[in-house]
C-alpha cells in the first residue's frame, strides 16, 4: 500500500482548512440567518432582526407581537420598544367590531423553506384559536433579502368561513409621527427610525387605533393575504424605493 508522504498530507490539510474557511465567511458576509433558541424564532439580514415568541409547551405566552431592530455594522441589534397588546412590526390578525382577535399562543412551529446566498424564506405556523367560537389557523410566510430592509409577508388563513377581516399593523410609540403613503402608512419613530408598511388593495386604513397603525382586508378562506414591512434608519424615501424594488 502506498502512503502519501507527509508533505502530500500537509497540502491537503490545508486545501481543507482554505474550503471550510472560505464557506464560513460566505455565511457570515451574507448576513442571513434563521434560528429558533428557547422560546423565539429569529431571522435576520444585514439590516433587520426580527424575533417573535414559540408556543412553550403549549403554554401562553406574553406577546404575540413581532418584534423588530436595526443592525448595524458590526451586527448588533438595536430593537424598538414594541406594545404587547397589539401585533408588533408586521403582525397581522383577524378584525372584528371588538378589534383584533389575536392567537393566544405563539408560534407553533417554525422552519426555513429556502435559503440562497440572497434571501431566506421562512414558514410559521400558528395553531387553531377560536374566533366567535370557530377555530381558525395560519400558515404566515416570510421573505427577507440579504440587501434590503424589507420583510415580505404572505399570510393564508384557514377556519370555516367565507371571509375574514385580516389587519396587518406597525406598532405606534410615543412621539411618533404618522404618515399616510400610497397603500398604506410611513411613522418617524424618536429615535431617528422610520417604518413603512404597504397592503396592495387594502380595503381600509386607520391610525387612530392608539397603539397601532391598521391596514384591513376581506380575506377569503386559503387565499392567501400580501404585505411589506420596512424599517430603516434612513428615512421615508429610501424605504419607499427599497418597497417598489420588491413589488
Amino acid at each position: 500500500m502506498h502512503l502519501p508522504t507527509a508533505n502530500k498530507m500537509y497540502k491537503r490539510l490545508l486545501i481543507i482548512l482554505s474550503a471550510i474557511l472560505i464557506v464560513g465567511c460566505h455565511q457570515n458576509q451574507d448576513g442571513l440567518e434563521f434560528k429558533v433558541k428557547g422560546n423565539q424564532v429569529c431571522w435576520k439580514n444585514r439590516y433587520l432582526e426580527f424575533r417573535l415568541d414559540m408556543d412553550s409547551k403549549g403554554k401562553k405566552t406574553d406577546s404575540q407581537a413581532i418584534q423588530a431592530g436595526i443592525r448595524d455594522s458590526k451586527g448588533k441589534t438595536r430593537f424598538l420598544t414594541v406594545d404587547p397588546e397589539g401585533l408588533g412590526f408586521g403582525g397581522s390578525s383577524p378584525m372584528g367590531l371588538s378589534g383584533l382577535y389575536k392567537p393566544d399562543k405563539g408560534v407553533a412551529q417554525a422552519e426555513l423553506l429556502d435559503r440562497t446566498q440572497d434571501k431566506l424564506v421562512l414558514h410559521l405556523r400558528y395553531d387553531p384559536w377560536d374566533i366567535l367560537d370557530e377555530p381558525v389557523s395560519l400558515d404566515k410566510q416570510i421573505t427577507i433579502y440579504r440587501d434590503s430592509p424589507v420583510m415580505d409577508v404572505i399570510d393564508m388563513y384557514t377556519g370555516d368561513y367565507e371571509l375574514l377581516n385580516i389587519a396587518a399593523a406597525l406598532a405606534i410609540l410615543p412621539d411618533s409621527r404618522i404618515t399616510p403613503i400610497e397603500n398604506g402608512f410611513s411613522i418617524d419613530y424618536s429615535d431617528g427610525i422610520t417604518a413603512v408598511i404597504i397592503m396592495p388593495g387594502a380595503d381600509q386604513k386607520s391610525s387612530d387605533t392608539g397603539n397601532q397603525v391598521i391596514l384591513k382586508k376581506s380575506v377569503a378562506t386559503r387565499k392567501t393575504l400580501r404585505y411589506l414591512v420596512g424599517i430603516s434608519d434612513k428615512g421615508k424615501e429610501f424605504l419607499i424605493e427599497e418597497l417598489t424594488k420588491i413589488l
